[in-house]
């Protein structure tokens, strides 16, 4: 697709012949000057073989969605800002690509282009009494509170906090100006099984992660996580502190951990960002390395959120999530 602005689009159903792999991917190409384009790709894992895509425009942000088979229910795949391309004509194409020499059959049914309303049924927020604004850039994740514990459960599709490539995770949030801390207790986080990784991402190791997050948008934010990680052979429990910002990566610190209950806690004092956890019930800290930041220095969303990378999902659970401010300038 042709954006008219010089953005193009291409999304598809692919299918892996070498591992049998399914999927639906959306590829945005940007204009980056002399003829070349700057590429990143949004990946929704499915088992189905065929089903409905669907591309809308609202304004000049676009979304990618699909339909498995013959369900009404659309997942989003990807969503993408593209500068200047509001109100701007599309071009539509219909390709059918086989990179392994041999052919392809593919049939096409029901093409319909419409200029009508376009609510994003992913951009809802539902308020989560006592923990924050809850977000679903998939509208496939269950949320449930019970006994002061909230549980977040994903299906076997990718959701991550990843500013150069997916930003899908579903989160609950408080928006938080000036100084802050904020702790949260990590009471579960599904071990990551060996070959669960989604074949179509590559050469990952699988990953789960459960998340405290601060964010100011798609580009910016940090997440300090209980991971639990296994690559090849090898699984291993961590506490990761990552920042990024304007989607270049500024932190990275990996530590191994215990395998149990764990305390997050990060402190926001003037530019400064601390971090700490804690696995015998905030008696005793381990201090990670500070963060000092920019664009995350104003106000920005604080709260809880997941990576899940694997088949068939995964499941983490918090309790004593709190936020205190300790002023409230702007």
């Amino acid at each position: 697709m042709n954006c008219g602005s010089g953005h193009r689009i291409h999304f598809g159903r692919r299918h892996d012949r070498t591992n049998d792999d399914h999927g639906v991917v959306v590829g945005w190409l940007i204009p980056a000057g002399n003829g070349e384009f700057r590429t990143s790709f949004d990946l929704l894992h499915t088992e189905a073989t065929s089903g409905h895509l669907r591309m809308a425009r609202r304004g000049d942000t676009w979304f990618a969605m699909f339909a498995e088979n013959d369900s009404s229910a659309y997942q989003l795949v990807g969503q993408q800002k593209l500068e200047g391309s509001e109100n701007q004509p599309a071009v539509f194409e219909m390709q059918s690509i086989a990179t392994d020499g041999g052919t392809s059959h593919v049939v096409w049914k029901d093409l319909q282009i419409a200029a009508e309303k376009f609510v994003s049924s992913f951009n809802l927020v539902k308020v989560i009494e006592g923990w924050g604004d809850f977000e679903d850039p998939t509208g496939a994740t269950k949320i449930e509170v019970r006994d002061g514990v909230l549980s977040i459960t994903t299906p076997a599709i990718l959701t991550d906090n990843y500013p150069p490539g997916a930003v899908n995770a579903p989160r609950v949030t408080q928006e938080v100006s000036g100084d802050f801390t904020a702790d949260v207790k990590v009471l579960h986080l599904d071990e990551a099984k060996p070959n669960s990784v989604f074949k179509s991402i590559g050469d990952f190791p699988a990953y789960h992660a459960a998340t405290l997050l601060i964010r100011l948008d798609d580009k910016n934010c940090v997440r300090f996580e209980r991971v639990s990680m296994h690559r090849d052979t090898t699984l291993s429990t961590l506490c990761v502190l990552q920042m990024w910002e304007n989607t270049a990566s500024t932190m990275y610190e990996s530590v191994p951990v215990d395998d149990t209950v764990t305390n997050l806690r990060v402190e926001r004092i003037g530019a400064v960002l601390r971090s700490s956890y804690s696995q015998d019930n905030g008696k005793t800290w381990t201090r990670m390395g500070d963060c000092k930041l920019k664009a995350l220095a104003g106000k920005v969303s604080v709260g809880l959120s997941m990576t899940n990378n694997t088949d068939p999902g995964s499941v983490v659970r918090f309790r004593d999530f709190q936020i205190i401010r300790r002023n409230t300038s702007p």
